[in-house]
């Protein structure tokens, strides 16, 4: 998909629910939501949805203006400016904690910010920490040394999206033919852009049963045929 295609769905898809918003008092978000999710992201979601809301509202006053009951709106006026500036406060917050976050933070939004390539990450995988050591077998005497991992910011790939790493020369033919057979899917460290690192990964089912302490998660989509 080119890169202009979403804006240019979102654009004509935005028109005609800012046209039913006007006609019903409202609604839009209804509509702009699962579809702005789907083209740009779960993180895109805010931002693209506040800022419309913002323009279309003032759009509204204007168009309705002479119909305004001013005594109705002097009694909702003083409710709606105390939740809009608690409703800021609790944003602002937000973006604080996941841009200033404390070293040792790691949480899922600020993973999605750090993920290589993020708007590749974001639309059609899952941002990952991938961490990797060397691991140091001595035979006389027998021992085993681990070095220490260090976690870097990485994405693992849907299975049926493996056709764009395709499409951007990153991976072969033979290494989806590979993957399938034994692996579950890719995952990628590095800008895909810029000569990533990709691997051919399996979904391991005991570390996520520790990671989640037994709670079960939903299985990963099987490779397409």
């Amino acid at each position: 998909m080119s890169e202009l295609m979403p804006i240019v769905y979102l654009s004509v898809v935005s028109f005609f629910a800012w046209i039913v918003s006007t006609l019903a008092g409202g609604g839009s978000p209804f509509i702009l939501i699962p579809l702005v999710n789907l083209l740009m992201g779960a993180n895109a979601v805010p931002p693209v949805i506040t800022i419309g809301m913002f323009f279309g509202n003032a759009h509204r006053v204007l168009l309705f203006w002479r119909d305004i009951d001013w005594v109705l709106t002097a009694w909702y006026a003083p409710g709606a400016i105390a939740g809009a500036i608690f409703a800021v406060g609790i944003g602002v917050g937000i973006a604080l904690s996941t841009l200033n976050p404390t070293p040792r933070t790691v949480d899922a939004i600020r993973l999605d910010n750090l993920a290589p390539s993020r708007d590749f990450c974001n639309n059609y995988g899952a941002s990952a920490m991938v961490m990797s050591s060397r691991v140091y077998v001595t035979l006389n005497p027998f021992n085993v040394f681990i070095s220490q991992a260090e976690p870097v910011p990485g994405c693992v790939v849907l299975p049926n999206n493996w056709n764009l790493l395709l499409q951007k020369n990153v991976i072969k033919e033979a290494d989806i033919r590979q993957c399938k057979d034994r692996m579950n899917t890719f995952g990628f460290t590095g800008d895909l852009e810029k000569s990533p690192n990709v691997d051919c990964i399996y979904e391991s089912k005991d570390a996520t049963e520790k990671f989640t302490n037994g709670v079960p998660t939903a299985p990963s989509p099987s490779p397409q045929q």
